[in-house]
């Protein structure tokens, strides 16, 4: 193996042996989903079972439109033309704006300033929540990360 290595807690890598936040790699193959796997990559432990399935519910959730998105016909589009693979993904990627795919970006800003304004004011989360949405209707906005331009239900 060569001695140039990266330190980090999050793998660990030995001839015939691979530790995510040090379980074998080869032990959770079976026991745990992909979205579990992010989790304990991500955070450093596995989840527990309701979270693990918002996880789940999550990556399913991505997969909404299929092939239909503008990000999605950007890279189609690219990879037709035989560009190799990492420039159609990089097409795909580079098509994701505030406008789409990027709904979340806006509501995460939505939630911080909340949460600012919570330890700020000394308020209780459904106080600030309440004022943040009587704002928005005041204004005629509409709150980020919610509703959607064809579906009006949610699943």
């Amino acid at each position: 193996m060569s001695d140039l290595s990266w330190k980090t807690a999050i793998t660990q890598v030995k001839p015939n042996e691979i530790r995510l936040r040090g379980y074998r790699i080869d032990e959770l193959m079976g026991r745990a989903t992909f979205g579990q796997a992010v989790y304990l990559a991500l955070r450093g432990e596995l989840p527990s079972p309701e979270v693990g399935r918002l996880i789940e519910a999550m990556l399913v959730s991505s997969i909404d439109h299929g092939a239909t998105p503008p990000s999605a016909l950007a890279a189609r589009t690219v990879a037709s033309t035989g560009a190799p693979l990492n420039a159609a993904v990089a097409a795909g990627v580079l098509a994701i704006s505030r406008y789409h795919g990027g709904a979340i970006e806006d509501a995460m800003r939505m939630l911080l300033d909340a949460l600012a304004r919570q330890d700020e004011e000394g308020k209780t989360a459904e106080v600030v929540a309440a004022q943040v949405i009587a704002e928005m209707r005041a204004a005629k906005k509409r709150a980020p990360g919610f509703g959607h331009r064809i579906h009006t239900d949610d699943p």
